[in-house]
């Protein structure tokens, strides 16, 4: 008879590791929120400050939109390397001990920008340490999130998290006219620090589902195949995206637009997006499932905002309205894409993070990389798919850009046809189910 009651205590020792966790009072959640929304700001804060105050950097350090592209692509290469790993870190020590790691890294980075940065090559290295800030703080938010946050209001929690990486392409906007025009770069980087402190102060003991030092275990989580697929949709949409927060500005300001101005026309995109992330995020708990084809309907949509974009140099009026369509479509997403991904692995949402990150940033990495090559080479009009009239070659040389978009929509699909053959086993009802077949 012990052997037969022996097994079924086993069973019910597995639930625990796959039913959710019990959501920490409304002050509990509210603080968690707000941290982790402001850690996601700051891990992504020096991109967009380098993209922000391209102008000024160019001027002083010395270095074309070639080698701008390869700053900012530093960035996205080292979270591509870092996430994997920094997913599986937050698991091990804690959401909240990771974000401060992560606050930890971005201080470093921004501080050295402003101290020590002399030349390309430094402030690229600058780019480099940030990348491992942003690889290990991304996945440390979403388990946050996903830990005090109940399952009916992740959506406008993810919403509002990923809000923080448009947010910062607001701050970078306003602090161009504000400080960078003013006082100067450096201290555009240096002030900056004052968010990573603020994250220390507001994060609230956030509470974990593996003892301390145990490796995350995935059983009943989305199989590794579907979300590599996932990774792969992020990394072509995300290609496009982050063209935007590096090359904008410069862009219009190239095209004639008074620096200020292309500053807060930068700002203006970066709100649309905050928006769009804010309305899906809430649609979202008012949905069951499909979250997938959301995603990809919206940057199907997106891309006519980067073809508009093409006509930024002739027409203000299309490039303003291409400005709105690609932020608040085309890079509107991120928020409902990592709801997703959290909500259809519970047991390790900071592992699944990671792995899907690591295909954002590597999107991350070509995008400015490629863009500024086909910059220097033949002009923002053929990077934003315009290229002359007399030189239809240019028009179509750069499609890849529109493109990916197109493609990043194609894989989220084919990755929800991936889930819905195979979905991911609900391991209370599995348990359940070999416990009623045990005491058959």
């Amino acid at each position: 008879m012990r052997p037969d009651h022996a097994t079924p205590r086993r069973d019910l020792a597995e639930p625990p590791q796959a039913t959710p966790v019990a959501t920490s009072p409304g002050t509990h959640s509210t603080r968690g929120l707000v941290s982790a929304t402001i850690a996601t700001t700051m891990v992504v804060l020096p991109m967009f400050l380098l993209g922000g105050m391209s102008v000024l950097l160019r001027e002083e350090l010395g270095f074309d939109e070639a080698a701008l592209g390869i700053s900012a692509g530093s960035f996205f290469t080292t979270t591509s390397l870092v996430s994997v790993f920094g997913g599986r870190l937050a698991e091990r020590i804690g959401a909240r001990r990771g974000m401060f790691l992560a606050m930890g890294i971005t201080t470093a980075a921004l501080l050295s920008a402003a101290l020590l940065a002399r030349s390309w090559t430094t402030l690229t290295a600058t780019m480099v340490l940030a990348g491992v800030g942003n690889g290990v703080g991304q996945p440390a938010s979403n388990l946050a999130l996903a830990r005090v946050v109940s399952d009916a209001r992740q959506g406008i929690a993810f919403g509002i998290k990923q809000s923080a990486i448009p947010l910062a392409g607001l701050v970078a906007g306003i602090t161009l006219p504000l400080i960078g025009l003013t006082l100067g770069w450096r201290w555009a980087f240096g002030l900056a620090i004052v968010g990573a402190v603020t994250v220390i102060v507001l994060t609230p003991p956030i509470p974990g589902r593996h003892a301390k030092g145990a490796s995350p275990r995935r059983e009943g989580d989305v199989p590794l195949g579907p979300l590599v697929v996932l990774a792969l949709g992020s990394m072509l949409g995300t290609l496009s995206a982050t063209t935007l927060g590096a090359f904008f500005v410069e862009s219009l300001v190239t095209a004639g637009v008074a620096t200020g101005t292309a500053g807060l026309l930068l700002s203006l995109g970066s709100v649309s997006s905050i928006v769009t992330r804010l309305i899906s995020g809430w649609q979202a708990d008012r949905r069951e499932g499909r979250h997938l084809v959301v995603i990809s309907i919206m940057l199907a949509i997106g891309t006519t905002g980067y073809a508009c974009l093409a006509f930024a140099q002739s027409h203000l009026v299309v490039a303003m309205a291409g400005t709105l369509l690609a932020f608040a479509l085309g890079w509107g997403w991120p928020g409902l894409f990592f709801m997703a991904v959290v909500k259809l692995n519970p047991n390790a949402p900071a592992v699944a993070s990671g792995i899907t990150l690591m295909g954002g940033a590597a999107g991350g990495m070509l995008g400015p990389a490629l863009f500024g090559l086909v910059v220097t080479r033949a002009g923002y009009s053929t990077a934003w798919l315009c290229g002359q009239p007399s030189r239809s070659w240019d028009r179509c040389s750069c499609w890849p850009v529109d493109s990916a978009c197109c493609a990043g929509g194609a894989a989220a699909n084919l990755a929800i046809r991936m889930q819905e053959a195979g979905p991911p086993r609900d391991p209370e009802r599995s348990s359940a189910n070999r416990g009623e077949r045990r005491r058959d």
